[in-house]
Formats: C-alpha cells, sequence, structure tokens
C-alpha cells in the first residue's frame, strides 16, 4: 500500500501548500473571453475606488472648518482617500499581472484571496473609523431649540 499525502491547504486555502505537483507542459488555451474577464474585474476594482474617492471628497466638503470635528472628518477622509488609491494599485497590478499570464498562456496561479481580503478590512476600518467620527461629533452638538411657532 502507497501512502498518498492529501493536498494540503494552510488557513482555510488563502495560502494554498502544493504537495507534489508537476510542471505543466502543455500551453494552457486561452479563449478571448478570458481577457474580457480580467479587464470587467479592473473596471469593478476601479468602480470601487472611484465609489470610495466620491466618498472621500463628499467627507472633506462636509467638514466643518476650524472645529475638532471638522478636523476629525478632514482625517477620515485622508484615509478613505488612501483606501481609494490602495484599491486602484492593487487593481492595476493584478490586472498586468494577469494580463502578462494570459498572452504568455502560463498558468499563473491568480485566484489569490489574501490581499482582497486585506483591502477588504482595511475599507471596513476605515468606514468604522468614519461612523465612531460621527457618533462622537453628535454627541458633543448641542441641540438647537425649536423655533416659535407663529401667532
Amino acid at each position: 500500500k502507497k501512502n498518498k499525502t492529501p493536498p494540503q491547504n494552510d488557513c482555510c486555502g488563502l495560502f494554498p501548500v502544493q504537495v507534489g505537483t508537476m510542471p505543466r507542459k502543455v500551453p494552457v488555451r486561452v479563449e478571448p473571453k478570458t481577457f474580457f474577464a480580467n479587464e470587467r474585474t479592473f473596471l469593478a476594482w476601479l468602480h470601487m475606488s472611484v465609489t470610495l474617492g466620491s466618498i472621500s471628497s463628499a467627507l472633506s466638503v462636509f467638514a466643518e472648518g476650524n472645529s475638532g470635528h471638522g478636523a476629525a472628518v478632514q482625517i477620515m477622509s485622508l484615509l478613505m482617500t488612501l483606501v481609494a488609491a490602495l484599491f486602484v494599485s492593487y487593481s492595476m497590478t493584478t490586472f498586468y499581472t494577469r494580463r502578462l499570464a494570459i498572452r504568455r498562456r502560463e498558468d499563473a496561479g491568480l485566484e489569490g484571496a489574501t490581499m482582497p481580503l486585506l483591502l477588504g478590512g482595511t475599507l471596513v476600518l476605515a468606514l468604522l473609523g468614519v461612523l465612531i467620527t460621527n457618533v462622537i461629533s453628535t454627541g458633543d452638538t448641542p441641540v438647537p431649540p425649536p423655533a416659535p411657532a407663529p401667532h
């Protein structure tokens, strides 16, 4: 009886460990839809980064001038802009890496899930920061008295 070791996956399949794989000798067949799928994915990431940039711009526009709340909102706006820039840089890097692999007909194993998880976590932290900033700032502002009713 031969002992076959099953393929092992590290950390829920996020960091796959390949055991006993042979290099591929036959070139990968590339269908035309593969190029379009790569572009579609790139455009989806860019759409998300433009949305984040718009949120960042809206935050900076609505920030109050010389108050502590305004400074906190400006910092959150800057943080959202940095997250949007991270999304753009990741999408560009992934697009060009996949494009080169597709043109060379290589099986590059480009199904990495680590970086999108990190970017999603960064986005969640940035949005939580915006939420916490808004909750703290609304507790500091007094509620104006209601206007008197006309007689």
